[in-house]
């Protein structure tokens, strides 16, 4: 076969294009640390590479699910905690109540006073957030799960008293979340309650508490208090008129922040009494029942969260393998790179001279140089 200038210059020229295209290709490899731009490139590798990213995506989204339920759980423990605190210092404050050395104004102002301190602050931890989300009010995590209103009564029932027999307010704790617990995915066959129901592990506890400060209020120690008021028998006596079965002078029922003399309330007899409440005595025994409590959700919390600490430590290990993969599939060999570009533009340069020398007519190789 006849071989014409003509093909001699298209066969250079076509060995100059294919030289340049394999160092532009592996200039591109060392330049983006990647094997291959495209799929196209590489359909095996590049199949296996979408897998394993997909995979990689999934275990990524399990650790930060893991590392948001560890931070709940971190600060539900240190919640928990806190009340196991406040229950020590609540039983040592009963105890100062018990000692008969104190007087009733003692257990009033002081015992009291640290009481409702104590109180104020269970309540504030209850309502522990975690970037604005409650963490014990079950689903209602937009929702302050612990709160304190009045004790309502009806018409016809009379309040509580202190030892002074001077009425006072009860305090009535609400919940206002509700039972959801929240599970979490840490793996494709592994889930775990995220929550600690405020209602289950603090409501009784907070409870407790107010119970014992009523407690004190009332100098209420071993046995059950009854006001002076509704001692004297007068006060059930339905021979009389309401007015005229009101307490004496000195008892609750004259005290004109409830009765003037100038407006005669309408009594419904018989009165209802306020029931005994439970004594400084009992409510030691509520506390530390209580205070149990709370210890044991705090212990299955412990345990909760070394099962997210051990998953998320196999989480890490299988999401450095799988990146480990992931660049076997897809990283180029840097050394390896850097010399098969320099042996390509050895080999370039001496497709040019070749060229150049092949068909030395061509003036054209003298500047391609």
């Amino acid at each position: 076969m006849r071989i014409t200038n003509l093909m001699m210059a298209n066969n250079a020229i076509q060995n100059i294009a294919d030289n340049q295209e394999k160092i532009n290709k592996l200039q591109n490899q060392v330049a983006t640390n990647k094997e291959f731009q495209t799929a196209s490139e590489n359909p095996i590798q590049a199949s296996a590479s979408l897998s394993l990213r997909s995979n990689l995506r999934t275990i990524e989204s399990y650790s930060e699910t893991a590392a948001t339920t560890t931070n709940w759980m971190n600060t539900t423990d240190y919640a928990l905690n806190q009340l196991e605190e406040i229950g020590i210092q609540a039983s040592n404050l009963i105890l100062r109540g018990l000692n008969d050395s104190l007087s009733a104004n003692e257990r009033y102002t002081a015992l009291g006073t640290e009481m409702k301190g104590l109180i104020d602050k269970a309540i504030e931890i209850g309502n522990t957030n975690v970037n604005g989300q409650f963490i014990f009010a079950g689903y209602q995590i937009n929702q302050k799960p612990f709160d304190l209103t009045d004790v309502t009564l009806n018409s016809n029932e009379l309040p509580q008293v202190d030892y002074k027999a001077v009425p006072f307010t009860q305090k009535f704790l609400n919940y206002r979340g509700d039972t959801g617990i929240m599970q979490r995915n840490l793996g494709p066959d592994q889930t775990i309650p995220m929550n600690v129901r405020g209602d289950q592990s603090i409501q009784k506890f907070i409870e407790d508490l107010i119970v014992a400060s009523n407690a004190l209020i009332q100098n209420n120690i071993r046995d059950p208090y009854t006001a002076p008021a509704y001692n004297d028998p007068s006060f059930y006596d339905t021979t009389k008129t309401p007015w005229e079965r009101l307490p004496a002078p000195n008892q609750i029922w004259n005290n004109p922040t409830y009765y003037t003399p100038t407006d005669p309330p309408v009594i419904v007899a018989p009165y209802v009494t306020p029931p005994a409440l439970p004594t400084l005595q009992d409510s030691l025994t509520r506390v530390k029942l209580s205070s149990d409590i709370v210890n044991q959700f705090r212990t299955s919390n412990g345990a909760r969260m070394r099962q997210v600490d051990s998953a998320s430590n196999f989480l890490e290990t299988v999401k450095i393998e799988t990146k480990s993969l992931l660049s076997q599939k897809e990283d180029t060999n840097l050394a390896e790179g850097i010399a098969l570009l320099t042996n390509q533009r050895t080999t370039f340069q001496a497709v040019l001279e070749v060229s150049q020398r092949a068909i030395s007519a061509l003036s054209l190789f003298d500047y391609m140089q």
